[in-house]
């Protein structure tokens, strides 16, 4: 985004290694001992922070099949000389082709337009490749396309709350996709949950970007000058392999694709269940509150199946990227691979969502000496 930048003069790296002052802050590329903590390479840092560097301007990363893709390919240019007559060379999935360079000028140069359409027969990402000829200059981007297609929901019940109905569903052995909404005791009704710090007690906000440098320390800035706290929250955690993602490929950590499904998102605090069960999709949390967090869970709950997605999958829809995991959850819902090893009863798991989780006391902590 710096290099993008129109007569930008420079950028600067507040620090590229782990803090441990001002509050511990695991931020760093390396660690407190300049070690690497296998986060990148150096040959991927490059690609971003060299004198030159290839650049795609694209308004989103996520398309249906059939849609056009349209991005402006620039260079930043800072190596002090010319890149005139120089061959910029990209690749997207299997097309691939040639741009010309033929301005004189250094800094943020344009250089031509992608023009290209998504094609997928089935949920795909697609790496975009850039790089100058006879230089060391290359980068990389990655877009995902989905099956242009109408949803399908047959054969699970959706529902916003755990009502007598929806109990008796899952007694008679029916499948439970539970979204619980602001009608829920423990889910917070401000709209603005993804600003918000503890919605409630049992959930935390929705936050797409990892939450920077101290917890604590930001949160008592926040709160000294009347401001809505960070959730707070590093990103998540998933198995890429699980089946729910058959139709939403993914790493294990967050990236672009999972930003509506993030954003329309709440995650459940789960300190009070048991200290063996593992989330499909866990959010990490900062180490200063280090509450175990949900997105999506399951269990068998008496004879049915119930799969809890803290997340809005009717608002994410919207988008490509949020209707194709909410497609993903139903049609692992349906198949024969959805069958949670967790078991609890419908008691239990009330009993678990009116219990208050762990409460945790944070001093203040100040960016400004107190002496």
């Amino acid at each position: 985004m710096d290099l993008r930048t129109k007569n930008m003069a420079g950028f600067q790296l507040l620090d590229i290694q782990d803090y441990p002052g001002q509050g511990s802050a695991f931020v760093g590329i390396l660690d407190a001992f300049m070690e690497s903590k296998g986060i990148t390479t150096p040959e991927e840092w490059r690609q971003w922070c060299s004198p030159v560097v290839p650049l795609l301007e694209v308004e989103k990363f996520s398309f249906e099949d059939g849609e056009k893709i349209q991005a402006k390919v620039k260079v930043a240019n800072y190596g002090g000389s010319s890149l005139y007559g120089k061959k910029l060379k990209w690749k997207i999935g299997d097309a691939e082709g040639v741009m010309n360079i033929f301005t004189y000028a250094e800094g943020l140069i344009d250089v031509g337009i992608l023009d290209e359409y998504a094609s997928a027969d089935k949920p795909t990402k697609l790496n975009v490749s850039m790089n100058i000829e006879g230089t060391e200059a290359r980068n990389s981007y990655e877009l995902w396309v989905y099956p242009k297609k109408a949803m399908e929901k047959k054969g699970v019940i959706i529902a916003r709350d755990l009502n007598q109905e929806v109990v008796k569903v899952l007694e008679k052995g029916g499948k439970v996709l539970w979204m619980p909404t602001a009608s829920s005791h423990f889910v917070a009704a401000d709209d603005t949950l993804s600003q918000a710090d503890n919605a409630t007690p049992y959930t935390v906000g929705g936050l797409f970007q990892t939450d920077y440098w101290n917890y604590r320390m930001f949160k008592t800035i926040c709160e000294n000058n009347k401001k809505k706290v960070s959730p707070g929250t590093l990103g998540i955690l998933t198995n890429p392999e699980h089946p729910i993602f058959k139709g939403f490929p993914t790493e294990m950590h967050t990236n672009w694709q999972w930003f509506p499904v993030i954003k329309e998102s709440h995650p459940l605090v789960l300190d009070n269940f048991s200290k063996d069960y593992r989330p499909i999709v866990q959010v990490i949390d900062n180490i200063e509150r280090n509450h175990k967090l949900g997105l999506v869970m399951e269990w068998k709950v008496e004879a049915g199946k119930l799969l809890v997605c803290m997340s809005d999958l009717e608002k994410a829809a919207k988008y490509p990227e949020g209707k194709a995991f909410y497609q993903s959850v139903i049609d692992y819902m349906r198949s024969a691979d959805f069958n949670p090893s967790a078991e609890i009863t419908v008691d239990e798991l009330k009993k678990k969502l009116v219990e208050k989780p762990r409460q945790v006391s944070l001093k203040e902590l100040n960016n400004i000496s107190q002496y």
